[in-house]
């Protein structure tokens, strides 16, 4: 009276196609999962009525046979409920029908006897045929998704394609995806398509302009700009400059921001460092370095430079005829200064002998006085190039209103001999 529990539909169906497909869930509810889509043909035959016995014997009716066709999908699940023949009793009762199905047959009154269900494929598929004989290129930036085409079996199914590749597609260049259609049944077919990704768009710096940077001569890195690129998201940019930045007064880092795929953009920063007092004064044979609050270290020009060992104070004796310099640094920040030339010999000879320049400090013009006859005058700046000046040997005097304010040597010839001295020129 309660349909059949899942013993009784595995004794039943054990020689049948159906041994182990029908399950019980629900006493008297047979279900049957579609092993693949396609048209089947239910027929539903409806179990005949039982006898009524009251007042008189009258014979119950029979069942109703119906049948139609049904697109089923794979894996959905179809119940089924089978009635038994009705026992005969003093009462009366009835039923009904009703088919959804397409091609429909619909008998009443047919059956005599209990109830059944026939589910018959009408087509089993043997072949796959695509929808699109051949696929359009997809053409998108930074990534793509493409909608999977479709195919077709002999038996109407539907089929989406299944790529070969992880969705969505974020690598540049072309990718060929390859689509494969497997009905279920044993059939499958594929197809490419090309999926092309480009990206031409350049990062774009997340700020307008970049702060200036102060006093980095000692500063060994800094935090580097980001940009924003449509494709690969934040790209930290990237300079060519060496840190620290110790050259005085302004210059710039070129920050760069590349996306690895021929997209670059940059960015400008400025760096601001003091100015380096590279101040030298010349007393005699004694070098002083103006700046204060600096470390030293004095270099002879004539030796490319090099380091004089010992010599990192702020004056310089020196102790023979030499062009020197120093190298000062302050706050971090170096720099050199002029060369200047000390000439040991010719400052001796020339107290001894009792040439004089004057006046010293001058505004330009000067004059040489010595009680030899002077034969030759001869202007030399702190680099050592000679300098032609208007001058008049007869009386020692020198039109230098073209120089500018520096440290100047007057190499002076007699017939004694030749003898330097030394002219500030203050304009």
């Amino acid at each position: 009276m309660n349909g059949p529990d899942q013993i009784a539909v595995d004794a039943v169906y054990t020689a049948t196609n159906l041994n182990g497909l029908v399950t019980i869930n629900t006493q008297g509810i047979q279900e049957w999962t579609v092993p693949s889509k396609g048209t089947y043909q239910i027929q539903a035959i409806g179990a005949s009525g039982g006898n009524s016995l009251h007042a008189k014997t009258i014979i119950g009716g029979g069942g109703s046979d119906l049948t139609g066709e049904f697109t089923l999908t794979a894996g959905s699940v179809v119940q089924i409920i089978v009635g038994q023949m009705g026992e005969s009793t003093a009462g009366g009762g009835g039923g009904g029908s009703y088919n959804l199905g397409t091609n429909t047959v619909e008998l009443a009154g047919t059956n005599i006897g209990d109830g059944s269900v026939i589910i018959t494929v009408l087509c089993s598929p043997t072949m796959i045929t695509l929808d699109l004989a051949t696929l359009t290129d997809v053409n998108d930036e930074c990534s793509s998704d493409p909608v999977p085409p479709t195919a077709t079996n002999d038996c109407g199914a539907t089929i989406n394609g299944v790529p070969d590749v992880t969705m969505p597609i974020i690598t540049p260049g072309t990718t060929v995806v390859t689509w494969t259609f497997d009905d279920g049944q044993g059939n499958t077919i594929t197809q490419i398509q090309n999926v092309i990704l480009t990206d031409v768009t350049a990062p774009v710096a997340d700020s307008v302009s970049l702060p200036d940077l102060t006093d980095m001569c000692g500063v060994t890195s800094v935090t580097a700009p980001t940009a924003t690129d449509n494709c690969m998201g934040t790209i930290t940019g990237t300079t060519t400059t060496t840190f620290p930045v110790s050259a005085p007064g302004a210059s710039v880092i070129t920050w760069t921001f590349d996306d690895g795929y021929g997209n670059t953009s940059t960015q400008t920063q400025n760096v601001l460092n003091g100015a380096v007092d590279i101040g030298i004064q010349l007393t005699g044979y004694q070098l002083n370095a103006t700046a204060l609050v600096a470390t030293y270290q004095w270099l002879d020009c004539e030796a490319n430079y090099a380091i004089i060992s010992g010599e990192v104070n702020q004056l310089y004796d020196a102790t023979s005829t030499g062009i020197f310099a120093a190298e000062i640094t302050q706050g971090g920040c170096i720099d050199t200064s002029e060369c200047i030339l000390v000439d040991f010999t010719a400052i001796q000879e020339m107290d001894l002998q009792n040439v004089t320049v004057y006046p010293n400090p001058t505004q330009g013009n000067f004059t040489v006085s010595t009680p030899g006859v002077i034969e030759s005058i001869e202007i030399v700046d702190v680099l050592g190039r000679t300098i032609s000046l208007p001058i008049n040997l007869a009386e020692g005097t020198v039109n230098g209103a073209e120089l500018k304010n520096a440290n100047y040597f007057v190499i002076v010839t007699t017939e004694k001999g030749t003898f330097t001295r030394e002219v500030i020129v203050l304009n």
